[in-house]
């Protein structure tokens, strides 16, 4: 999609042709699906990607599972649910596939 941050509205253009490993879950912002990377001080937003070519996107066999924003702010305690805490000590999700290389 040509969304490039939910909460943001901006837009992101390549000259090369590369797919994200999320971009199926890209155009589910402001629903009860929407995920997110990141998530600090009532923000959340899917702004870290992982670019792959047509060929090695068409290989890809896994990926990290990304939370759910109604998941974050189910289980808050205050007004303004985050990642960042004792518990997690960074404002970001983590990012990652597996793909069957050839050969």
């Amino acid at each position: 999609g040509d969304q490039f941050i939910c909460d943001g509205g901006g837009s992101l253009s390549l000259a090369l042709e590369l797919h994200s490993a999320y971009e199926d879950l890209e155009d589910l912002c402001a629903t009860e699906d929407e995920r997110f990377t990141n998530s600090k001080y009532g923000f959340h937003g899917l702004i870290d990607y992982m670019w792959l070519s047509p060929s090695l996107h068409e290989r890809t066999t896994a990926r990290l599972d990304l939370p759910r924003v109604a998941e974050l702010k189910s289980k808050a305690s205050d007004i303004s649910p985050s990642l960042l805490g004792a518990s997690w000590p960074s404002d970001h999700w983590p990012v990652a596939v597996d793909v069957e290389l050839p050969g």
